[in-house]
């Protein structure tokens, strides 16, 4: 069995050869045992994935068919992994993200300006072996680097605090206009 890194690298691999697209895909079937329509997917979300967000959006709904190594930690375990997870970014990290957005909030591509802070979040809690190894449990979150993939308690934790901060400056916003009229 692989990780969804390795399978992705090796569809990129097959999907730079010269043989024609439906000769690639099925080369991807053959290689995984996989159908074709999954094999589709993965060609498309290597092919557009970088640009393009539905490639994303249905690789995320694929993965359960794929090969790929699920994690080997009970529930109850994965509950504490995760709790103590949240308690570390809440105290490290919980106030970077909200100065970020109060700096950023204003401007055009607000998502990618997060990207930076995003990025060292993930980075810190790899150094640190708090972060998945495997990809079972990500989804996309265009706030964060890369392919936007990101693991789902990390993600909800950060839209969270987007959402919070989002009301917050809505209601600014709304106070303000009602005291200027």
């Amino acid at each position: 069995m692989d990780t969804l890194n390795d399978i992705l690298t090796t569809v990129t691999e097959i999907s730079e050869t010269n043989n024609s697209v439906g000769k690639q895909i099925n080369i991807i079937s053959e290689r995984y045992g996989i159908n074709h329509k999954v094999s589709t997917v993965l060609h498309f979300a290597v092919s557009d994935g970088d640009w393009n967000p539905v490639a994303l959006e249905m690789l995320s709904e694929i993965t359960s068919e794929l090969p790929i190594n699920e994690v080997d930690i009970n529930s109850s375990n994965k509950k504490t992994f995760d709790f103590y997870m949240i308690n570390y970014l809440n105290d490290n990290w919980r106030q970077q993200i909200i100065n970020r957005m109060s700096r950023y909030s204003k401007l055009s591509f607000f998502n990618v300006w997060m990207r930076k802070v995003t990025s060292d979040v993930v980075a810190d809690l790899k150094k640190l072996n708090k972060y998945p190894t495997d990809e079972t449990d990500f989804k996309l979150n265009r706030h964060f680097p890369g392919d936007g993939m990101v693991y789902d308690v990390v993600s909800d934790w950060y839209d969270d605090i987007y959402y919070v901060f989002r009301l917050q400056y809505l209601e600014y916003i709304d106070g303000s206009k009602t005291k200027n009229t």
